[in-house]
């Protein structure tokens, strides 16, 4: 566990950087209050409107990542709130992590757009950071 998440710290390793699968797999999404939810999906795009639409807090995405949900949720079980909500601050290497997640994401991003950009396509991130497109 702890050397898939230092790969993913690291270099990026396991940051999904297909674009056919771009918003497939366990992803982190963080409220305005710092919490954050670990969560899986086959749609993350999908999913992160869902949650929105019954959260009152603008929901951000920080990542999506190949790594077993369930693993981060036992290796995190210190910093659970409730359910796949975990606070941040109450265990610093889950801190650490979603600090590099964000940083890491944001570079991918970039480079997706850059990506699709190249193909012709007309991307922008949505509030949610995720990709939409304008036809």
């Amino acid at each position: 566990m702890i050397d898939d998440l230092t790969a993913v710290a690291d270099n990026g390793q396991g940051l999904n950087m297909d674009v056919d699968s771009w918003y497939r797999g366990t992803y982190f999404i963080e409220d305005e209050s710092g919490r954050v939810k670990i969560g899986s999906s086959v749609d993350v795009r999908e999913r992160i409107g869902q949650l929105q639409i019954g959260n009152a807090e603008h929901l951000t995405l920080i990542a999506v990542i190949d790594m077993s949900e369930k693993a981060l949720h036992q290796h995190y079980n210190d910093s659970q709130i409730r359910g796949e909500w975990f606070d941040p601050q109450l265990d610093p290497w889950l801190n650490l992590l979603v600090q590099v997640l964000k940083r890491k994401w944001k570079r991918h991003m970039d480079q997706l757009i850059g990506i699709l950009k190249s193909e012709g396509k007309n991307p922008y991130i949505s509030p949610y950071n995720t990709i939409t497109f304008n036809y």
